[in-house]
């Protein structure tokens, strides 16, 4: 990893909402978070400190198991088109939610 890599990740607001999270939020221990997370603590920890970059799926799997979205949008996108972004992404969650719902019936049915 880059130093520069290091430094923006550190001086991310998705870091900090991270671990915002996980303290204020959920009040999880760091070793309470990690599992919740699927992570190891060690890791979860350094990627607080911002001494590690999580790759893009992990950090999506971490807000995921926190109970949050994580979306992307292109840098510079008016805030009005990223709402409604982040209201896209839920409504399609939703209905993969409910898409899979009747799956997972027949699994515990069987």
């Amino acid at each position: 990893m880059t130093g520069t890599k290091a430094q923006e990740w550190f001086a991310s607001p998705l870091r900090a909402q991270m671990v915002d999270l996980r303290k204020r939020t959920l009040r999880l221990s760091i070793n309470g978070a990690a599992e919740l997370a699927g992570v190891s603590a060690q890791t979860l920890a350094a990627y607080g400190r911002g001494d590690r970059v999580p790759p893009a799926p992990t950090l999506a799997q971490i807000f995921a198991r926190y109970g949050h979205d994580l979306v992307a949008v292109p840098a510079g996108t008016p805030a009005s088109l990223q709402e409604a972004a982040v209201d896209a992404a839920r409504l399609l969650r939703d209905v993969a939610d409910r898409l899979d719902r009747p799956a997972q019936l027949r699994a515990v049915a069987a």
